[in-house]
């Protein structure tokens, strides 16, 4: 049974009339009396109220529809219902009689939801990095199991060589009210890294992070402790196939840091974008206590423009460019003997920044560009991939859609593409950031799927170092791309 001002508006929408927020009709007195929620199991009470208290705040229609209307918005984007609904009715005691004008009409509000399941399991492979390695990945996940809609998640993988991972995370949608989700996590990992340095890399820590609902923000802090552990001789296991300046990393490293996070995405596909723009920018500072201490700053754009859309769609032009740099805060690590030109020695190897890769610099192995010590001495093939602290990439692509057939029916993409790049180390002058770059030209096809994005290039290398490991055909799957 309507109300005044449901009469009102029922009245107007029959006569044709669009009835906004705006209009005169939401202006009427009206009052929540009594909240019934239906449904619930797991789910506290007390957190449908606190969605509707704006809503139980108002004093008129337009205050009490906008709060329901809110309400409605937060408890679907908590995702712990299948789905929420909100009836509206009169006040029982107030349906035989009807208040003097300008009294306030009461309402009744039902709230009916159901919720999801709570366990959830998984198990899945993957291939991680260039490829070499696979391994499967088992989680569970845990939906509001103590009824504040809380997730508990837990994942564990294992590869087929060295790598091992563990992550416990609780998430908090909503912390405090806000519009924002609070998510602590605890990991462990251990992470070959023999392919391209000769070493593996442990890390276990735990960080909490304050996200912001829209995406955009993101600020949090971590403690985590490191660990670079040289590859072992294959002849004899008491001495390092690794070279002098991974040794000179192979001990503990402590990092507390925090960090924040700017993102702002108006591509119209994430992974296979044909218009729109993406911009973000990420700082960390590290310093308070352990013994990293480091600013770090990175910025990443992208730029698509649509070409001839009124006679062929799916051309379009794009831009991209991203740099960094790692500031070291403290004095200098100790220096191998073996220490290289233009390569630092006062930041840790976990923190650099890295160069190469199919969906990075095309045309160079992945992180096969950048500082690396000689292939003549013990080490990865053609020598250990050392990072920098300063870099930056530049690309621009032209895509075109596939020739007609299956592959165009299911999103396939040709691009023509030209990259260039570099990475160094913090001491090296702006002059050879600029002058050293790899650059490389080429074609592929792209494949945006629901997981990432999938390409296959061949290029041709323009320029490169004497040490870097080019590779002309190149298959990688990720969700990062220049």
């Amino acid at each position: 049974m309507m109300g005044h001002a449901e009469d009102a508006a029922a009245e107007a929408g029959a006569a044709g009339q669009y009835v906004g927020l705006d209009d005169p009709i939401f202006s009427v007195p009206l009052r929540i009396r009594r909240v019934n929620v239906v449904g619930l199991s797991r789910t506290r009470r007390s957190v449908i109220d606190a969605e509707l208290a704006e809503a139980r705040r108002g004093r008129t229609v337009r205050e009490v529809s906008t709060g329901i209307m809110n309400a409605l918005k937060s408890l679907k984007e908590v995702d712990s219902f299948e789905f929420v609904e909100v009836y509206c009715d009169v006040a029982a005691n107030r349906r035989k009689k009807r208040g003097r004008p300008g009294q306030a009409e009461l309402t009744d509000i039902t709230v009916k939801v159901r919720e999801k399941r709570m366990v959830q399991l998984k198990a899945e492979t993957y291939v991680q990095g260039t490829g070499s390695e696979g391994g499967v990945e088992t989680a569970l996940s845990l939906n509001n199991p103590v009824g504040y809609t809380e997730k508990i998640n837990a994942a564990w993988s294992y590869g087929t060589k060295s790598s091992a991972s563990a992550r416990l995370e609780v998430q908090k949608p909503r912390f405090r009210g806000l519009n924002a989700s609070l998510d602590v996590s605890a990991s462990h990992s251990t992470v070959s890294r023999a392919i391209y340095s000769s070493y593996d890399e442990k890390i276990q820590g735990a960080q909490a992070v304050l996200r912001h609902n829209s995406g955009r923000h993101e600020i949090g802090a971590g403690c985590f402790w490191r660990d670079v552990m040289p590859v072992r001789s294959a002849s004899n296991q008491y001495e390092f196939a690794a070279s002098g300046l991974i040794l000179a990393q192979a001990k503990p490293s402590l990092k507390n840091s925090i960090f924040y996070t700017f993102t702002q995405d108006r591509r119209d596909n994430p992974f296979g974008p044909s218009r729109g723009s993406f911009l973000q920018f990420r700082t960390e500072f590290a310093g308070m206590g352990g013994d990293a201490h480091f600013a770090k700053g990175e910025v990443k754009v992208q730029q698509f423009l649509p070409l001839f859309a009124d006679v062929i769609s799916g051309i379009a032009l794009g831009f991209t460019f991203q740099a960094g740099v790692l500031c070291p805060l403290a004095t200098p690590r100790s220096a191998s003997p073996d220490k290289l030109p233009g390569v630092g020695a006062s930041t840790h190897i976990c923190d650099r920044f890295w160069l190469g890769g199919p969906l990075d610099l095309r045309g160079f192995n992945h992180k096969g560009a950048g500082p690396r010590t000689s292939p003549n001495r013990p080490g990865a093939q053609g020598g250990d991939s050392l990072g920098g602290d300063a870099t930056w990439r530049l690309g621009t692509n032209l895509t075109l859609p596939f020739p007609h057939g299956l592959l165009h029916a299911a999103g396939v993409r040709c691009h023509l593409y030209a990259n260039a790049g570099n990475l160094c180390a913090w001491e090296t002058s702006f002059r050879s950031l600029v002058h050293g770059m790899r650059a490389a030209v080429g074609a592929g096809i792209v494949f945006p799927t629901a997981v990432g994005r999938i390409e296959a290039n061949y290029s041709f290398v323009l320029r490169a170092n004497s040490r870097d490991q080019q590779k002309r055909f190149q298959l990688g799957l990720g969700v990062d791309f220049t």
